[in-house]
């Protein structure tokens, strides 16, 4: 999706959804589903855990465990970037900076692919292995325009996942979404029948301390976690790095719980509980996955 389609595309977004298209499906067999897990004690991550330590049901139905572990799979990690016109100045330079750190700290076999969003969409680079060129992509950014992060978002969906890999999408955003076509309630719906980790990072010009609610809240919170991912707020644009670097660390850190659903499968929503059979510890997965 390039510059000059992207208006044309928001348009094919909002009819896609008055129609009835289908959204992205859950990447996952029915007869077995993988389940992205991150369990933390104390704000770290806790290793060393098998498949009998973890209890989980699905729709209330206990299930066996057939494998848990620190996943080294690679990734196909989505870097989706707002480049509206608020972003100009140190800010920019910050986000910029902060987006080659997490290309610097990919792995041979991980994948990355960057989509930027303004008053337009645009697909700067498809998923692949030569990282320089997403690094190049980037020094050609500038900032200008608005903000269409939900249909950003959405067309983060799109992108085909590289065979074998986990897919991460890095959101980054500085406002409220001004231009997008598609509802927070479309973009929520879209976001749980796919098997795409997201990560919100959100910068802010609240001062420091001020207790007021935050600007994306209503789009990041939802969207994260739908999919079972974080997200983090700062008014110091500084962070922006570090905080994409942590989402990183914490998707490479997370659980692959893979399992068989009891028979018989029915078709709709299927809500999922994890929780530890003993021990403490703050566990974060996606709610549920979409039966076709």
């Amino acid at each position: 999706m390039t510059g000059r389609t992207a208006s044309a595309a928001a348009l094919v977004l909002a009819s896609s959804f008055a129609a009835g298209a289908q959204t992205p499906t859950f990447r996952a067999r029915v007869d077995l589903v993988r389940l992205d897990v991150s369990v933390r004690r104390s704000d770290r991550p806790v290793v060393g855990l098998r498949a009998d330590d973890f209890v989980l049901t699905d729709n209330g139905r206990p299930q066996r465990i057939e494998s848990a572990s620190l996943e080294s799979m690679p990734l196909s990690v989505l870097l989706v970037l707002d480049t509206s016109g608020s972003m100009a100045g140190p800010r920019f330079g910050n986000l910029i900076a902060g987006a080659k750190d997490v290309l610097k700290n990919l792995r041979p076999g991980d994948q990355a692919a960057l989509l930027t969003f303004s008053s337009h969409i645009s697909e700067g680079v498809e998923l692949t292995e030569d990282l320089a060129r997403v690094d190049r992509a980037l020094d050609e950014l500038t900032p200008e325009g608005g903000t269409s992060l939900r249909d950003a978002v959405y067309a983060s969906l799109k992108v085909p996942l590289a065979p074998g890999s986990r897919g991460v999408a890095l959101v980054f955003s500085d406002g409220v979404d001004t231009l997008s076509w598609l509802t927070p309630d479309q973009i929520v719906t879209s976001v749980k029948a796919v098997d795409l980790v997201i990560y919100g990072v959100e910068l802010t010009d609240a001062p420091r301390g001020a207790i007021v609610p935050s600007r994306g809240e209503q789009i990041l919170m939802p969207i994260t976690e739908a999919t079972g991912g974080r997200r983090w707020v700062t008014d110091r644009s500084a962070r922006i790095g570090p905080l994409l670097l942590e989402a990183l660390a914490d998707m490479r850190a997370r659980y692959l719980l893979t399992y068989y659903p009891a028979s018989p499968v029915t078709p709709g929503w299927h809500e999922l509980k994890v929780t530890l059979k003993s021990g403490r510890g703050d566990i974060l997965t996606r709610p549920g996955y979409l039966v076709p």
